[in-house]
């Protein structure tokens, strides 16, 4: 999706990390100089790379409830460009910038490249850091859970 529909009108660099891609992901690479497949990367060099992007983009087709790697990105990255189905019932939609077709997508690319990620951005990771998704929350929680039962 991201290949086809939102980095082959643009020269910006793209990098995709995962394990095992497809063939079909291979062959739509190999055909764009600008985009290059990271694949096999122990958690420290994916760490690496979501610390590193100005961007992480992050769409998925599937709404299946809160995903580690959109909170991995809010803990460890900067701006991420998302879409519906990821965000969607989770309450990280105000951390996120949410796009939906290949084309806004592409335009908000476009226009998160041109911007730093400034303080009002990084206040509101803050919150999100010391909100009901840090892990110091979730561990009274559990501790709560624990000890009431």
């Amino acid at each position: 999706f991201l290949v086809n529909k939102v980095f082959n009108k643009t020269d910006i660099p793209l990098y995709i990390a995962g394990n095992n891609p497809s063939h079909e992901l291979i062959q739509n690479i190999s055909q764009h100089t600008h985009i290059k497949l990271i694949n096999n990367l122990k958690t420290t060099e994916i760490d690496e790379l979501i610390k590193n992007a100005h961007i992480n983009i992050l769409p998925t087709f599937q709404e299946t409830g809160i995903k580690l790697k959109l909170l991995n990105a809010l803990f460890k990255g900067r701006f991420c460009l998302v879409n519906l189905p990821m965000v969607k019932n989770t309450g990280l939609e105000k951390f996120c910038v949410v796009r939906q077709s290949g084309e806004e997508l592409y335009l908000e690319v476009k226009k998160l490249m041109s911007i730093d990620f400034n303080s009002k951005e990084i206040k509101l990771r803050e919150e999100l850091l010391k909100g009901e998704f840090s892990n110091d929350f979730n561990g009274k929680k559990l501790i709560e859970m624990i000890h009431g039962s």
